[in-house]
């Protein structure tokens, strides 16, 4: 199964076809945690979430393409860095552990180029 499918189905699986099309899912599956579809932790709570986890092997991808990326012992200035380098992909970014229990998501909404936080996001879910 490919990533992407596979993540979907793991962390969105059980939202009904009427609540996706209520929150516009079709446009950014974050807004499954953003309009609070799926508990999750936000903002700083977050980040402190991602920065204890092991991130030993994960897989990298984006809203608007079919690019996975897979990297090993991923740190968030090390993703920060990817996605300042990396502007034709966007800032609407899924970090997934190759098992995935969790994952890590920042959006267009949360980050500056500069690396500081605002708005929606971003948002940590463990299953």
């Amino acid at each position: 199964m490919e990533i992407k499918e596979k993540y979907i189905k793991t962390f969105f699986g059980k939202l009904t076809t009427k609540e996706k099309q209520e929150i516009y899912f079709e446009q950014y599956m974050w807004h499954a945690f953003s309009y609070k579809k799926i508990k999750c932790i936000d903002g700083e709570d977050a980040i402190n979430e991602f920065a204890k986890i092991e991130k030993n092997e994960v897989y990298i991808f984006f809203e608007h393409d079919d690019a996975v990326w897979k990297e090993k012992n991923l740190t968030l200035k090390k993703l920060f860095e990817l996605l300042n380098n990396s502007e034709e992909y966007g800032y609407d970014c899924y970090v997934v552990d190759k098992d995935f229990k969790w994952t890590f998501i920042t959006t267009h909404e949360t980050m500056y180029n500069d690396g500081s936080y605002h708005n929606i996001g971003p948002f940590f879910k463990k299953l």
